[in-house]
C-alpha cells in the first residue's frame, strides 16, 4: 500500500454517488441478500465516517510508539494469550497500531485511506461499509486466537490488512477507477488488485502454517461479501458502477442522458407508467396488510413497494429523514424537521 500515494475517480475528482435509476421488473423480483435483511434488522444507526474515527485512532498510536515505544507491544496489541488471562482490551486497543512509523507516510496513508474509505461508503452506504470492516476485524482476532489455540504461538496481527480488502473491494466494485503511483504512473483498480492478488499468492505459498492462517483470515471480510452473492447482488452490482462512471461525465452529458431516459417523480399520475420509470402509488402496499419500515420522504415508497430498494437517512437533514436510493443524493437538505413534517415539498436538485 505505500506506493499508493494519490487516488483520483476520474478526471473530475470523486463525487458523490449519482442517482440510480429505479430498477426494472426482472430485477424486483430477485431475492433479497442476507446484508439487506441484516441491514432492515440493525442497520437504522451505523456509524457514518467510520474512517475518520480509524484515522484519530492512528494519530493516538503514532503519538503512543512515539512517546513509549514498547507500551503498544506490552498493553494494547492483539495478544490472545494475554486477552484470555483477562486482557479484553486488547480486542479493540491493537487497531490503534499505526500503519507507518515515518509522518510523512503516515499523512499519506491516513489521506489514500480515508479516501478508500469514504468511496465505499457512498457505493455501498455505511451500515455495509461498516459491516465490511467489523468482519475484517473479527478476522484478524479469530486468526490470533486460532494460531495460539493450534501452534501455541503468540502471533501479533496488526489491521493493515483491512485496507488491502478494501483495495480489492473497490476493484470490484468499480474496477476502471484510477490510481496513480508516486503521483505519477496511472493504473486502473483492477490491474493493482491483481498484483496484490498475485503477491498474496506467493505470500502464502511460501509462508508457514500460522502465516497462511492469518493470510486467509486477513482478508476474511472480502471472501465473505463477494464469495456468496446471489443474483441481486449481481445486477445491483453492475448498477452503481454504471452510475458512478455516469457521475464521472460533465454535467450537462448526465443531464441530457437522464431527460432521453427517464423522467422524474412526480410528473405523472401515481401508479402509471412512462418512459423507463415505473411509479408505484405509495399507498397500494398497505393492502397487504403489513406496516413498511422505511419510507422515502419523496418519492414515498417502501420496501413493500420494491424488497430491493434501498433507504437511507440522510445526516444533513434535521429530523431524521429517510429517503430511497433515487433522492438520497438529489434532494433538498430540510433544515428544520418540524417544516419537513409540515408539508414542505421537497424537489430533486443538488444542494
Amino acid at each position: 500500500m505505500e506506493a499508493i500515494s494519490h487516488l483520483r475517480a476520474g478526471k473530475h475528482g470523486l463525487r458523490p454517488f449519482p442517482t440510480a435509476r429505479p430498477l426494472k421488473d426482472k430485477e424486483a423480483q430477485l431475492p433479497v441478500n442476507w446484508m439487506d435483511r441484516l441491514e432492515q434488522k440493525i442497520g437504522k444507526h451505523p456509524i457514518h465516517h467510520l474512517m475518520i474515527y480509524l484515522i484519530v485512532a492512528y494519530a493516538f498510536g503514532f503519538l503512543i510508539d512515539l512517546t513509549n515505544p514498547g507500551f503498544y507491544d506490552n498493553f494494547l496489541s492483539l495478544n490472545a494469550q494475554t486477552i484470555l488471562h483477562g486482557q479484553v482490551w486488547r480486542l479493540v486497543t491493537f487497531l490503534i497500531a499505526p500503519p507507518s512509523d515515518s509522518i510523512i507516510w503516515l499523512l499519506l496513508l491516513s489521506v489514500i485511506y480515508y479516501q478508500l474509505g469514504e468511496l465505499l461508503e457512498q457505493l455501498w452506504g455505511a451500515f455495509r461499509f461498516n459491516l465490511y470492516l467489523f468482519i475484517g476485524v473479527l478476522g484478524c482476532i479469530l486468526a490470533a486466537f486460532i494460531i495460539y489455540g493450534v501452534w501455541g504461538q503468540v502471533y501479533l496481527i496488526r489491521a493493515d490488512s483491512l485496507y488491502l480488502s478494501m483495495l480489492l473491494a473497490l476493484s470490484i466494485t468499480i474496477p476502471d477507477m484510477t490510481f496513480y503511483l508516486y503521483f505519477v504512473l496511472p493504473i486502473k483498480a483492477k490491474w493493482l488488485s491483481v498484483f496484490y492478488g498475485i503477491l498474496l499468492v506467493v505470500e502464502f505459498a511460501t509462508a508457514n502454517g500460522p502465516g497462511r492462517v492469518a493470510l486467509v483470515m486477513s482478508i476474511l471480510n472480502f471472501l465473505i461479501f463477494f464469495s456468496f452473492r446471489n443474483p441481486a447482488d449481481r445486477f445491483h452490482q453492475a448498477q452503481r458502477r454504471r452510475d458512478f462512471e455516469r457521475g464521472q461525465q460533465p454535467g450537462w452529458q448526465r443531464r441530457w442522458q437522464r431527460t432521453k431516459t427517464r423522467e422524474p417523480y412526480g410528473s405523472s399520475a401515481a401508479g402509471g407508467t412512462q418512459g423507463n420509470v415505473t411509479r408505484i402509488n405509495p399507498r397500494g402496499a398497505a393492502g397487504s396488510g403489513k406496516k413498511p419500515i422505511h419510507r422515502c420522504v419523496v418519492c414515498g415508497r417502501t420496501e413493500l413497494d420494491d424488497p430491493n430498494l434501498e433507504f437511507r437517512y440522510c445526516s444533513k437533514c434535521d429530523g431524521g429523514l429517510e429517503y430511497c436510493s433515487d433522492h438520497l443524493y438529489t434532494h433538498v437538505h430540510v433544515k428544520n424537521s418540524s417544516t419537513a413534517g409540515g408539508g414542505t415539498s421537497h424537489t430533486e436538485g443538488h444542494k
